[in-house]
């Protein structure tokens, strides 16, 4: 997973080789229905290398502000859930770092 981030903790992170914790949700609330994953592992600034520059082109971050260093998160744990309240269900998915179920 390829992220960009200005100066700041994330970077920190990056460069004191830290594990992190990545999580991203959503929710349909037309569907009910929504998702939740989290990512466990550890994140590398890619630095000033042509790697980072081709890396760096295909991420656009959303979110106001300057971000012009690009790191990596190396996944070591996946979990997930998705969400069905209307049949008040919860389904609990752990996939492997290659990404089977």
């Amino acid at each position: 997973m390829i992220i960009r981030a200005g100066s700041g903790s994330i970077l920190a992170t990056a460069q004191a080789n830290l594990p992190v914790t990545f999580e991203a949700d959503d929710l349909e609330p037309g569907l009910e229905v929504g998702w939740s994953v989290l990512v466990l592992g550890t994140i590398e600034d890619l630095g000033s290398t042509p790697e980072a520059a081709k890396l760096g082109e295909s991420v656009h971050p959303w979110a106001r502000g300057n971000r012009p260093n690009v790191l990596r998160i190396r996944a070591g744990e996946v979990t997930g859930l998705r969400v069905r309240p209307h049949e008040g269900e919860i389904i609990v998915v752990r996939l492997d770092p290659d990404g089977e179920e």
